[in-house]
């Protein structure tokens, strides 16, 4: 039987650390092939959002965040991605016209940035859920590529990555 909630466990350079447990129902495992288009099922989740946070190393089109958020008239999006190729930079041109998609620029001298993070948040401010996993915010990976992540909607976790985002906007 594996350790419980409250015992310490080994953990990688000698640090002690607690386990958490979560509730494994609120974490799903999302795959993507030529037969299930990993954007289907995310917009599926971004559905009830009224803000959608995504930091991701690269960006290659801006028409699913265009369209999400014009499905919507106070929808908006915050984006935290990387400058460099193969990031498409007409896209970010076009993204940063629109009045409710605000973009940063992560800044590489600071630290190496890869996150592929999508984080919906309600009309009250509390976040949805997230997909944490390979994706970048691009055709291939929305639409072609075969990604593997996770869709996680437990609220202890939720409330650690809304904090994580919001410090890369603000810093980026």
């Amino acid at each position: 039987m594996g350790p419980d909630a409250n015992e310490s466990i080994r953990q990688p350079m000698g640090q002690r650390g607690k386990i958490t447990k979560f509730n494994m129902t609120a974490i799903s495992f999302i795959a993507s092939d030529s037969e299930n288009v990993l954007w289907d099922r995310l917009s599926t989740f971004f559905e009830s959002a009224l803000v959608l946070q995504v930091s991701s190393a690269f960006l290659g089109t801006g028409d699913e965040l265009t369209s999400w958020v014009e499905k919507g008239r106070e929808r908006r999006a915050e984006v935290v991605v990387r400058l460099e190729y193969p990031t498409n930079h007409a896209s970010v041109a076009s993204l940063l016209k629109h009045p409710r998609i605000a973009i940063r620029a992560a800044d590489p001298a600071k630290t190496p940035f890869h996150e592929k993070l999508f984080l919906a948040i309600s009309s009250a401010g509390e976040p949805l859920g997230a997909y944490i996993g390979s994706a970048n915010w691009t055709q291939g990976g929305l639409r072609r590529n075969q990604e593997a992540g996770v869709w996680i909607s437990e609220q202890p976790i939720l409330r650690e990555k809304t904090g994580h985002i919001k410090d890369q906007f603000n810093s980026a």
